[in-house]
């Protein structure tokens, strides 16, 4: 199907689009691993919906395997590859920042794209001289992200788990909240927006607990189970961490934590948790009492472990 030219002119016809965007995102992350770049990526539009799930995918593959990833689609852009298979081959370079490759450090510069999804957290990446038609950031964490001056992004597409570092070249915001969608050009409205989403004068900020507490939250805003098996990658990140049982057993007590200890997951029986109302411990303008209590236990952690 990623090879045939007559599957785009089909695909506004495909009765369940959200099942074509994960079987075309599938596709299009296998092949790429492979090295390989079919008339899907070259000729096709891989949007803002593809995109995202291309994130989370990557987040679940393995050391390897997310290499191959990386380093075909720089690859390809290091080619300089244009047009249509441009704008693909970029997007697909920016839902690889929520993995660390190399130093660390990634720096982007001089490309224009139309549409753009970011992970759920994004590791440190400069952007220079990068113009955004859309750019969706809606759960993600992009504190780490740096914008230049030259920067510009006409439509920006957040929520209120979304941390977004302040930009004067935002023409357009859509603000997405559980029942409504907010839309604005007025610049001073604009900068309202990231008065919540902004770490800067946040107190939590400096807490690895409540840091972690927040990936968290991201993971499940995209995901209802994690197993918790040091193997698996996604839970990998976060067992290696000398706070996460302790954050898990703050999360049980607060009756957060939903957990399953016997799941067949294509193997042995595995342990799976899942967490409740994750987004709601991201609203920062409009925390309830029992999510400021948790967040309050959570930050304590640190504070008992040496913290200040």
């Amino acid at each position: 199907m990623l090879e045939r030219d007559e599957a785009y002119s089909k695909m506004r016809k495909f009765s369940h689009s959200e099942i074509f965007y994960y079987y075309l995102a599938r596709g299009l992350v296998s092949e790429v691993t492979l090295g390989h770049f079919s008339g899907a990526a070259r000729r096709g539009v891989v949007g803002l919906e593809v995109q995202g799930i291309i994130c989370d995918i990557l987040r679940t593959l393995d050391e390897d395997q997310f290499s191959r990833f990386h380093s075909a689609a720089h690859r390809e852009l290091e080619k300089g590859a244009f047009g249509r298979f441009g704008q693909n081959v970029f997007g697909l370079c920016l839902t690889t920042l929520g993995r660390s490759v190399g130093d660390g450090n990634r720096v982007y510069k001089d490309a224009s794209i139309e549409e753009a999804c970011l992970p759920d957290e994004v590791l440190d990446c400069q952007l220079q001289n990068i113009f955004f038609l859309r750019l969706d950031v809606r759960g993600s964490n992009c504190s780490a992200l740096s914008l230049d001056s030259d920067c510009a992004i006409e439509t920006l597409i957040l929520d209120e788990a979304t941390t977004f570092p302040f930009h004067a070249n935002i023409n357009h915001v859509e603000f997405h909240r559980a029942n409504s969608i907010t839309s604005t050009r007025d610049p001073d409205e604009i900068a309202k927006f990231f008065t919540h989403s902004s770490l800067e004068n946040d107190s939590d900020s400096r807490s690895p607990a409540v840091k972690l507490l927040e990936r968290l939250c991201r993971l499940f805003m995209r995901q209802y189970w994690l197993k918790l098996d040091p193997d698996d990658h996604a839970a990998k990140s976060f067992m290696r961490d000398p706070l996460f049982d302790d954050l898990l057993r703050v999360l049980e007590s607060h009756e957060r934590i939903i957990e399953d200890p016997n799941i067949g997951a294509g193997g042995t029986p595995a342990r799976f948790i899942h967490m409740r109302r994750p987004e709601s411990l991201l609203k920062f303008e409009s925390l309830r009492s029992d999510d400021i209590r948790l967040r309050d236990d959570v930050r304590s952690l640190w504070r008992e472990g040496g913290g200040s």
